[in-house]
């Protein structure tokens, strides 16, 4: 008969654990794994004893605010880890934030939908992409830019910091990504929309179905290198007729060939 002590120690061995922990060093070019440290397991432990994790899902990549970079635990991101009793195997399930917690009832919303319909209405979308059943959201980075400003690493490399959001309709296939300036590409059954702007400043945008396209902006301009052409209807609407000339100080520079 088998040591019940054996068997409680081979059982606890094949058990797993769904642990917090917060990225020590992130994936790199020559590594798809993450170095974490376990909460509140390892506070204290040195980085050569920390454990490296995969992703559990091989496709996926996780990033955030690393301590390596901070040198401050309190200011990296978390992330929920499966691993051994001992530590030694374990896999990355998912990003943790403040939102979702093991013993949380419920979980908050942690994208902002009523601001996601508002965006939609307002780029003359139908409303009826946003049913909130029907949407999987392929990105959001509200919690690294959180995290990013937390951790005083907001504007290191002087690039500008923003929310973004890429959704899709699980039913439809609809797709929308967006930018939290008004930004927008919409890829959806009937049309494609380019949309760039805020409801405070201009907005210029293209919309394209199947029998036209729209362009609207303050400004548009038309620029062949060599030749313009609206069509193919073997017309010339304007050509070049000479060099630039002068009248009353503004110079009229002739267009290159303009057909239809």
């Amino acid at each position: 008969m088998q040591d019940p002590k054996i068997r409680e120690y081979a059982e606890r061995k094949s058990q797993l654990f769904i642990k917090r922990a917060s990225i020590y060093s992130n994936m790199t070019i020559n590594s798809d794994m993450l170095k974490v440290r376990l909460l509140p397991d390892m506070l204290g432990f040195d980085a050569k004893d920390l454990p490296n994790y995969a992703c559990f899902n091989p496709s996926t990549i996780i990033r955030g605010v690393a301590e390596v970079d901070t040198n401050d635990v309190s200011k990296s991101s978390q992330v929920w880890v499966l691993c051994t009793e001992d530590y030694k195997v374990g896999w990355i399930m998912a990003e943790a934030n403040n939102q979702y917690s093991l013993g949380a009832e419920k979980t908050l919303d942690p994208w902002g939908f009523n601001a996601f319909k508002t965006h939609i209405e307002r780029c003359s979308l139908d409303d009826r992409l946003a049913e909130y059943s029907e949407l999987k959201i392929l990105f959001n980075n509200q919690s690294f830019v959180d995290t990013y400003k937390s951790a005083g690493i907001d504007d290191s490399s002087n690039r500008k910091t923003a929310i973004s959001l890429d959704v899709v309709n699980i039913r439809t296939g609809d797709r929308i990504m967006m930018l939290q300036s008004g930004t927008t590409f919409a890829l959806t059954q009937d049309q494609i929309l380019l949309r760039v702007g805020s409801p405070n400043s201009d907005v210029s945008y293209i919309k394209m179905t199947a029998g036209s396209i729209e362009i609207s902006a303050n400004s548009v301009g038309l620029w062949g290198k060599n030749a313009t052409s609206l069509g193919k209807h073997g017309m010339r609407l304007c050509g070049m007729l000479g060099a630039p000339t002068a009248t009353d100080g503004s110079p009229q520079i002739p267009l290159l060939d303009v057909t239809c």
